[in-house]
């Protein structure tokens, strides 16, 4: 938790009585950020526009076989 959630949780605490809160300010909201060298930020959840332009520049993933590394999109769809 950060400092500041720590110290509004506590304040929370110590309402004793039905009732409703506000409070005002600004704090930036970060997504989980996803960014591809050559493509840029990546949208979570995935936009279908950019699921093709990752698929373009990716190479199907290789899986092994005891002593083999094969590739084979039918045992594996991953990029």
């Amino acid at each position: 938790m950060t400092d500041v959630t720590a110290r509004f949780a506590a304040l929370l605490e110590d309402v004793t009585r039905p009732g409703g809160f506000c409070m005002s300010g600004a704090c930036d909201m970060l997504a989980p950020g996803l960014e591809v060298e050559g493509i840029g930020p990546i949208a979570l959840p995935l936009l279908a526009a950019q699921a093709k332009v990752l698929i373009a520049v990716a190479e199907p993933a290789p899986y092994g076989r005891g002593e083999e590394t094969l590739v084979d999109i039918t045992v594996r769809r991953a990029w």
